[in-house]
């Protein structure tokens, strides 16, 4: 009802109502009810097996309820003058088949943000649900609204055609809005299911791998070759959702959508993606973080992510060409040209991934700060990243900047694809995105490589200061843990070889090492010296101001010696047993 007042009574910002009052709906009503307010969002949960036919069944008759009530209810306070019916527009060569499609799209969009947020938040609680989603619709409406009113809501545009109906308006297009969203909604269900599980056939996988290199490690035998060794495996699904998020993303900038819309986008899938691939969506991002850890050898998975993030966008960009026959580049136009154009593309391109790094890899000194704050260390990191791309947008246009504000050499090539299918001679200004794109990488890179040169992520990798689900020395004779430096908030996959101690208390004693190191303190889950067994850490305590600590389940690892690669993690949180996958991706699910 609301959400229809609200797309009813603002013909002017349509997408900036619609978009903030599904934002602030979800916070309120989330815990009640699911907050899904759209029967494409309901069909895509029973589509992902989280809901019954019944249930689905009710919901969706009491969201149209809601619908028509909140049309009657605009009708009531502002007659009919601000209400209009959802139509596609006519100018268009085939209008409800483009309808249908753009509506399908963004319904897809919609319920896949829902979906995956939803599962972020039963997997650890954050407060970027309604932000993501709220964010979805926005950009949609605005990107799609030309097309066919951005509706994506099926229970809202019947609302809003029969309070319409007053004023001489017609319901001859209402079966676009009940053929396109749940068609793309059912398919986002059946997506997500299949991510999920994934995600979680992966996690098993992981946590298996590492008890196998465990028990080799302590029995002397053989440690599982590299066919057997995930570590070096890219999942599909990476590159699968790095397509997607690119394809959404430069679609809302291929149909003209607002810079906010497209920042708001950009925000949607860094929340829907990030567990899942790591949520770049931009080769300039992708290398950018190769950069920052220097792990080569992980160097031909962001080949592989940036390919699938370039085709994504070329996708889009022709889906757009397909909706309006016609898609617009807007490249060098400044009085500058294609230098000013190349300048402010590398600034603005060093500043965003500036502002992926400091707000999803770990930075010296936020032990403290995060431990105060759990739950919420990375609560907004997608808002600060899209907002970046909004921010540059504005000041990127024919009377700024005047380079088109792309800041991602996928984006830029996508859109600039559909434009020479439009008879725009957009290849030549090609180089100006790449060039600009990978050298502000490299920029953004360095001014948070030297503002923050305390951190020594070598360091931190090699050390694997130990944190860990312990597989107890009685059980397999040795201890296995999953290293982590709280200081820098890093994981590494370490074996604790020497300085071993049981704790028969809760609490290890204090020890001082034979190199100095100050005492480490330790807090142990299981039976001090006897058989705790492989079980997930419950606390932990550092020593060494952070360099030091360690946690295992049945003993008490201390200072383990390294040997792993790093994980980044965007919040402090106790490891548990699957967090010994060594990649370039971290904690961001590569």
């Amino acid at each position: 009802m609301i959400l229809t007042m609200a797309i009813c009574l603002s013909p002017d910002d349509t997408y900036l109502a619609a978009g903030l009052a599904l934002m602030v709906l979800v916070y309120a009503f989330d815990h009640i009810s699911g907050a899904h307010y759209n029967p494409t969002v309901s069909l895509s949960q029973l589509a992902a097996g989280r809901m019954t036919l019944v249930m689905c069944a009710l919901y969706i008759v009491v969201q149209v309820l809601g619908g028509i009530t909140g049309a009657l209810l605009s009708y009531a306070v502002a007659g009919t003058s601000n209400i209009q019916e959802f139509k596609p527009d006519p100018k268009l060569s085939h209008p409800d088949l483009s309808a249908v499609f753009v509506e399908g799209l963004f319904a897809f969009s919609l319920s896949l943000v829902q979906q995956q947020v939803s599962h972020q938040n039963q997997l650890e609680p954050n407060s970027y649900t309604g932000i993501a989603i709220g964010s979805s619709l926005l950009a949609g409406v605005s990107a799609a609204g030309g097309i066919s009113g951005g509706c994506f809501n099926s229970a809202v545009g019947t609302g809003r055609d029969l309070a319409a109906l007053f004023h001489g308006g017609s319901m001859g297009s209402i079966w676009v809005y009940w053929v396109g969203p749940p068609i793309g909604g059912i398919l986002s269900g059946v997506l997500s299911s299949w991510l999920v599980f994934m995600f979680q056939k992966e996690q098993e996988e992981s946590k298996a791998l590492q008890l196998r290199k465990a028990e080799a490690e302590a029995q002397g035998s053989p440690a599982p070759g590299p066919g057997d060794d995930g570590d070096r495996r890219l999942s599909l699904r990476v590159p699968l959702v790095e397509m997607i998020g690119a394809f959404f993303i430069t679609l809302v900038a291929a149909l003209g959508g607002h810079p906010l819309a497209v920042g708001a986008m950009v925000t949607a899938m860094v929340h829907m993606g990030d567990h899942m691939c790591g949520g770049d969506y931009n080769p300039a991002v992708s290398f950018g973080i190769l950069a920052r850890f220097g792990y080569i050898a992980d160097a031909w998975k962001t080949c592989i992510v940036s390919l699938a993030q370039v085709v994504g966008a070329v996708l889009a960009g022709f889906a757009a060409f397909v909706l309006k026959g016609k898609v617009e580049f807007n490249g060098p136009e400044g009085s500058h040209g294609p230098a000013g154009a190349a300048v402010f593309e590398f600034i603005w391109t060093g500043m965003l991934v500036y502002t992926v790094w400091a707000c999803t890899t770990p930075i010296l000194d936020a032990w403290e700060q995060a431990a105060n704050r759990e739950g919420h260390q990375a609560s907004y990191h997608g808002l600060a990243i899209g907002m970046v791309y909004a921010i540059g947008r504005y000041m990127a246009g024919a009377n700024g900047a005047g380079s088109g504000g792309y800041f991602n050499p996928a984006m830029a090539t996508g859109v600039a694809s559909a434009a020479l299918a439009s008879g725009e001679e957009s290849g030549k200004w090609m180089w100006v995105y790449w060039v600009a794109g990978l050298g502000g990488s490299i920029l953004g890179g360095a001014v948070f490589s030297l503002l923050h040169a305390h951190t020594d992520v070598d360091a931190m990798a090699d050390q694997g200061l130990g944190m860990g689900a312990g597989v107890d020395p009685d059980l397999l004779g040795g201890d296995m843990g999953m290293g982590m430096d709280p200081q820098q908030l890093m994981f590494a996959h370490a074996h604790a070889d020497s300085d071993l101690e049981d704790a028969g208390s809760a609490l290890a004693p204090p020890r001082n090492y034979s190199d100095g190191t100050a005492p480490s303190l330790g807090i142990s889950s299981g039976r001090g010296g006897g058989g705790g067994g492989y079980e997930p850490p419950y606390a932990v305590a550092p020593g060494d101001s952070g360099r030091d600590f360690s946690v295992g389940s049945g003993s008490i690892a201390s200072r383990g010696a390294g040997g792993g690669s790093a994980r980044r993690v965007s919040k402090p949180t106790l490891v548990s047993e699957d967090e010994g996958d060594r990649s370039l991706r971290f904690a961001r699910g590569r």
